[in-house]
Protein backbone atom coordinates (compact mmCIF):
# COMPACT_ATOMS: atom_id res chain seq x y z
CA UNK A 1 0.00 0.00 0.00
CA UNK A 2 1.27 3.47 -0.88
CA UNK A 3 2.46 5.52 2.06
CA UNK A 4 4.52 8.44 0.73
CA UNK A 5 3.32 11.39 -1.28
CA UNK A 6 5.38 10.18 -4.24
CA UNK A 7 3.83 6.74 -4.10
CA UNK A 8 0.31 8.18 -3.82
CA UNK A 9 1.01 10.51 -6.75
CA UNK A 10 2.32 7.63 -8.87
CA UNK A 11 -0.67 5.49 -7.94
CA UNK A 12 -3.00 8.36 -8.87
CA UNK A 13 -1.28 8.74 -12.22
CA UNK A 14 -1.61 5.00 -12.87
CA UNK A 15 -5.34 5.17 -12.14
CA UNK A 16 -5.64 8.25 -14.35
CA UNK A 17 -3.93 6.53 -17.27
CA UNK A 18 -6.27 3.55 -16.79
CA UNK A 19 -9.30 5.82 -17.04
CA UNK A 20 -10.15 5.35 -13.35
CA UNK A 21 -10.53 9.05 -12.64
CA UNK A 22 -12.40 8.80 -9.33
CA UNK A 23 -9.71 6.53 -7.91
CA UNK A 24 -7.03 8.90 -9.21
CA UNK A 25 -8.70 11.82 -7.44
CA UNK A 26 -8.70 9.90 -4.17
CA UNK A 27 -4.96 9.34 -4.48
CA UNK A 28 -4.31 12.97 -5.43
CA UNK A 29 -6.37 14.06 -2.43
CA UNK A 30 -4.14 11.97 -0.15
CA UNK A 31 -1.11 13.86 -1.46
CA UNK A 32 -2.83 17.24 -1.20
CA UNK A 33 -3.77 16.54 2.40
CA UNK A 34 -0.10 15.91 3.25
CA UNK A 35 1.54 18.43 0.90
CA UNK A 36 -0.86 20.98 -0.62
CA UNK A 37 1.97 22.86 -2.37
CA UNK A 38 2.55 20.35 -5.18
CA UNK A 39 1.30 21.96 -8.37
CA UNK A 40 1.49 18.76 -10.44
CA UNK A 41 -0.90 17.02 -8.08
CA UNK A 42 -3.42 19.84 -8.39
CA UNK A 43 -3.04 19.68 -12.17
CA UNK A 44 -3.59 15.91 -12.23
CA UNK A 45 -6.67 16.24 -10.08
CA UNK A 46 -7.93 19.01 -12.35
CA UNK A 47 -7.50 16.82 -15.43
CA UNK A 48 -9.37 13.95 -13.78
CA UNK A 49 -12.22 16.23 -12.69
CA UNK A 50 -12.37 17.74 -16.18
CA UNK A 51 -12.73 14.29 -17.75
CA UNK A 52 -15.54 13.53 -15.29
CA UNK A 53 -17.34 16.69 -16.45
CA UNK A 54 -16.77 18.49 -13.13
CA UNK A 55 -15.54 21.65 -14.80
CA UNK A 56 -15.93 24.12 -11.94
CA UNK A 57 -14.02 21.83 -9.58
CA UNK A 58 -11.35 21.33 -12.24
CA UNK A 59 -10.91 25.10 -12.59
CA UNK A 60 -10.35 25.39 -8.82
CA UNK A 61 -7.59 22.79 -9.07
CA UNK A 62 -5.97 24.51 -12.05
CA UNK A 63 -6.13 27.83 -10.23
CA UNK A 64 -4.37 26.27 -7.23
CA UNK A 65 -1.63 24.88 -9.49
CA UNK A 66 -1.13 28.29 -11.11
CA UNK A 67 -0.97 30.01 -7.74
CA UNK A 68 1.64 27.54 -6.48
CA UNK A 69 3.77 27.88 -9.62
CA UNK A 70 3.62 31.66 -9.55
CA UNK A 71 4.98 31.61 -5.98
CA UNK A 72 7.82 29.21 -6.79
CA UNK A 73 11.04 31.10 -7.40
CA UNK A 74 12.50 28.07 -9.19
CA UNK A 75 10.11 28.29 -12.13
Amino acid sequence: MANTTGEWFDKGNAYFLSGKYREAIKCYDRVIKIDPKRALVWTGKGHALNLLGKYEDAIVCYDNAIKINSQDSNT
